[in-house]
């Protein structure tokens, strides 16, 4: 091994080139140990330390690598920034649980996908917000989802599809609430089985407004804003109303007319009285012959 001293600097130079130097000089003192092929340890006067391993040959895999292997517990404190900054992949495997903890913002970004899995649960919690932008679409594919939230908003600039396999139920269950469907266009509801509505107190329908033209269906001969049709067309239907109380039509101004295309327009009353009043003229006419029955008939 050759020997060599300077003033105040020590070096050490084995025969294949492996160099220890130690300088004790007052304003830079520092200690390197250095490898022949140039990946070394460097111990500054300003405390700082520099590990640098080099990748010497480049064909060789296990050139440049940097192995710290610790049996007990370890503890790396950094009193200011860090940066880590990996060319290639890295991997973390940690046996028990990870706690990262930020004072500031924590933010995780990625020039390609983000993906966490968990084999149980994950959970977000905020103590304001919680965001979800996607520029493209926001997919969720869960057999179950619950939600409880004070308050809801929802801002949809496109369209919206809720294609449900199985049952689907909207309920409010706060009896002081007020449950809104608003749509600015149009509401279109088509239904392939049976419809059930009940309503346990008053109804209320308005229609305003010209015949219906496309995107809604409109019906053959319609000339008024609001127009029904019972059963299939071409076919029979049938339509049943049970009323417990009373059933009052009142049109304020304008016509109320009642045409039957094909078959008979019956009034019964089962107990009670049927009352036709007209503030001008009542007109009863019938193609072939008009009866009038009962044990009395007045006629005035």
């Amino acid at each position: 091994m050759a020997y060599q001293e300077i003033t105040d600097t020590t070096t050490r130079v084995s025969g294949s080139g492996h160099i220890t130097q130690e300088c004790d000089h007052i304003d830079d003192a520092y200690m390197i140990l250095k490898h022949k092929e140039g990946h070394h340890i460097f111990l500054d006067a300003d405390g700082s330390v520099q590990i640098c391993a080099v990748k010497v040959p480049a064909d060789n895999k296990n050139a440049g690598k940097l192995k710290v292997s610790v049996w007990g517990d370890a503890m790396v404190k950094i009193r200011q920034d860090a940066d880590i900054e990996i060319v290639g992949d890295a991997s973390l495997k940690v046996d028990g649980d990870v706690n990262a903890h930020s004072m500031g913002d924590f933010k995780i970004g990625s020039a390609g996908n983000i993906k966490i899995v968990a084999d149980k649960n994950i959970e977000l919690q905020a103590g304001q917000a919680i965001g979800l932008g996607a520029k493209a679409k926001l997919a969720i594919d869960t057999p179950r989802i619950e939600e409880n939230t004070d308050m809801k908003k929802s801002t949809v600039s496109g369209p919206v599809v809720d294609e449900i396999h199985g049952e689907r139920t909207l309920a409010m269950t706060d009896p002081r609430g007020t449950f809104h469907i608003k749509s600015k266009g149009h509401l279109v509801t088509n239904v392939l089985g049976d419809s059930y509505e009940l309503i346990t107190g008053k109804k209320n329908l308005k229609v305003m407004g010209n015949i219906s033209a496309p995107p809604l269906p409109v019906m053959i001969g319609q000339k008024a804003a609001y127009a029904s049709m019972i059963g299939v067309a071409g076919g029979t239907g049938r339509d049943e109303k049970i009323l417990i109380g009373n059933d009052v039509t009142t049109v304020t101004v304008g016509n109320k007319v009642t045409n039957v295309a094909a078959g008979n327009l019956v009034n019964t009353a089962g107990a009670g009285t049927i009352t036709m009043a007209a503030g001008v003229n009542a007109t009863i006419t019938a193609s072939a012959n008009v009866t009038i029955a009962g044990a009395t008939v007045f006629l005035n």
